[in-house]
């Protein structure tokens, strides 16, 4: 109503007495043709307009501004928040009674990035980022890389949940991930980036840890596993492998493997482990679980 007052006012301006004598013709009518979306996060906005009179000239007015001769396409640039615009046409001494008029809001501000969490397990990782309304956001984008060179561009995932299951995922490989959050106007928020490693179901060692013997060795159980098979390598060769039935061992500083005598020595070691199900003759693996690198002082 507010608005509808104001015009009213701005209008009275523009009209025309009308021609002396003789039928007094029909007013022109105004139409707008185009113009920015309700919603948009561009603040410059171009409108086109014409009339059913081809003699028409224009006035423009913007928010509680005066009107203003114009000409289609008009455009302008505003600030964040709610505008109107309106068009009248005048022609043949007279003034469309009815301007033409379109609202829009312009919202630039960026939502809050998320703060995604995994939740990793054998096989399996949920990605969480929470309620997207508490961002200010509308939807989530999110990207994967599997590649430790190459930053996560494949868009695995866009909409409004709460959550993602990959269902892509293998344990014992690398993933980067980048969640990127939109809201309602197009804006996108500063990308939230986080890597899981080949070793995020190895408890310990920790990747790139400076050990002394014995080792212990600790990882996280995969669910029906009935065994695990536990290497370990040195300058790429195996020098162990082993099969308890929990999720841990210890390498103590000398063994035997294949026969031959070992020694746990200064330099750097990689170790792999796999689950197993079933009866341990049967010899049924899964796939990697993991696998990290240490250094023996």
């Amino acid at each position: 109503m507010r608005h509808r007052v104001l015009v009213a006012g701005l209008l009275s301006a523009l009209l025309l007495p009308a021609a002396a004598g003789g039928k007094t013709p029909a007013p022109p009518e105004t139409m707008i043709t185009s113009g920015p979306a309700a919603l948009t996060n561009v603040a410059t906005a171009a409108f086109a307009f014409s009339s059913n009179d081809a003699r028409a000239r224009f006035a423009c007015a913007l928010d509680a501004g005066a009107f203003f001769d114009c000409t289609s396409p008009y455009t302008t640039t505003v600030s964040d928040g709610a505008h109107h615009f309106y068009v009248v046409a005048i022609a043949g001494g007279q003034t469309d009674p009815t301007p033409a008029g379109w609202a829009w809001t312009v919202d630039t501000t960026p939502p809050a990035p998320a703060r995604p969490r995994a939740t990793i397990r054998y096989g399996h990782l949920t990605i969480s980022w929470g309620k997207l309304t508490t961002l200010g956001a509308n939807i989530i984008a999110l990207y994967r890389s599997t590649s430790e060179k190459q930053p996560a561009s494949q868009e695995v995932y866009r909409g409004d949940a709460a959550t993602y299951v990959d269902k892509h995922f293998r344990n014992g490989a690398f993933h980067r991930y980048r969640a990127i959050t939109v809201d309602a106007a197009g804006n996108a928020s500063a990308p939230a980036d986080f890597e899981v490693g080949p070793d995020a179901l190895l408890i310990s060692p920790k990747d790139d840890a400076r050990l002394r013997a014995p080792l212990h060795l600790r990882w996280r159980g995969a669910l029906h596993a009935t065994y695990y098979n536990a290497q370990l390598f040195r300058a790429g060769r195996k020098i162990l492998s082993a099969w308890p039935r929990t999720p841990r061992m210890t390498v103590q500083k000398h063994w035997k493997f294949d026969g031959r005598p070992y020694t746990l020595k200064p330099g750097r070691y990689t170790w792999f482990v796999w689950p197993g199900f079933g009866a341990l003759a049967l010899g049924h693996y899964g796939q990697l679980l993991g696998h990290s690198t240490f250094s023996v002082r």
